[in-house]
């Protein structure tokens, strides 16, 4: 696994919008919209504070992970702090 380097936000960005767009209920799940969460400023956030990797397979990307010990939650609430809530039947 190598550390993401700033010339590869396009690549990073290219493969989140795949998982996106080809995951039945992301949203519900995951709770990914690009442009949401993630955003290009979040990613490029990740890049330069050295919590991105990349996994890859002879040059194919197979995986991505950001390991973040933090997380903005105005990002992800829409600009008010909050708490995930997860409704249970």
């Amino acid at each position: 696994m190598n550390l993401v380097q700033a010339h590869d936000l396009e690549t990073v960005k290219k493969h989140y919008i795949n998982v996106i767009e080809n995951t039945p209920e992301i949203e519900k799940y995951a709770r990914w919209m690009y442009g949401k969460h993630p955003t290009d400023e979040g990613l490029r956030a990740y890049i330069e504070n050295g919590e991105m990797y990349l996994l890859t397979d002879q040059g194919t990307v197979a995986g991505m992970v950001a390991v973040v010990m933090h997380q903005l939650l105005a990002e992800v609430t829409g600009g008010s702090i909050g708490v995930w809530e997860d409704k249970v039947p």
